[in-house]
């Protein structure tokens, strides 16, 4: 009877030993997929960025997404809640010419408030801070002058504007170039926004190269890949399944 009892039992056994190694072959086809899914995708990568043509594509993508948003004019600029006035460096004209634009916004009556975005983090270093002072200068009171020293990338500053603003129309004020790529991240995180394009830098219609690398990186950040972004501003390249993909 003892024996009968085994004999019964040893088939289920051997039956979960054969499930438990199915189990395996399955999970180890998976991991062949993957891997050789994701060497597929850094070839991709790779023929995209040496033909230059994700750069290209992505810098179609901004001027799409601003086509007919920029106002050479604060009068032509639709009234919204909030201009948020994005930092740059605090060498040259380019900080002041925004501040002015924005500042010429805000006098136009075409908007109730600006954004003073940009990087914070240091007591010697303060875009805001010198933003603020400017807007002073040209007659924009306290009370309508918010500093958001947490703006350390375009990404950053027009994910503040929305957060402000709670589904209300924004503008943004910045150069040509770079209010097309601030507006398709807006665009592309759902937000209603135009821009101010402000006089000075290079013509209307000029790209950088260093421009053309920034839209992709905004590319890349609205397909939720911030911290393959993240990866390339800080180490200078992209590294996808242990291949470099591309470098600045």
């Amino acid at each position: 009877m003892r024996g009968y009892f085994v004999s019964l039992a040893m088939p289920e056994k051997i039956r979960r030993l054969s499930l438990g190694g199915w189990h395996m072959k399955t999970i180890l086809v998976l991991l062949r997929r993957l891997i050789l899914g994701l060497a597929v995708m850094a070839l991709v990568l790779v023929l995209l960025w040496k033909s230059g043509l994700a750069v290209r594509l992505a810098t179609q993508a901004a001027v799409i997404a601003s086509a007919g948003r920029v106002a050479q004019d604060p009068a032509q600029a639709p009234p919204a809640e909030l201009a948020l006035v994005p930092g740059t460096s605090l060498r040259g004209e380019l900080l002041r010419q925004r501040m002015r634009a924005a500042a010429a916004l805000y006098h136009a009556g075409k908007v109730k408030r600006l954004l003073l975005s940009g990087d914070g983090r240091s007591a010697n270093y303060n875009e805001p801070r010198a933003m603020h002072r400017m807007a002073r200068e040209l007659g924009v009171p306290d009370t309508a002058l918010t500093e958001d020293p947490g703006g350390l990338t375009t990404y950053d500053s027009v994910r503040h504007a929305l957060d402000l603003v709670h589904g209300a129309a924004f503008t943004i004020v910045s150069q040509p170039a770079h209010c097309r790529r601030a507006l398709l991240l807006a665009r592309g995180m759902g937000a209603d926004a135009h821009g101010l394009a402000a006089p000075g830098g290079a013509a209307p219609d000029a790209v950088s190269p260093r421009e053309e690398q920034a839209a992709l990186r905004a590319v890349l950040d609205l397909m939720g890949l911030r911290g393959l972004t993240s990866q390339w501003k800080n180490d200078g390249h992209i590294t996808v399944a242990g291949v470099r993909v591309a470098a600045l």
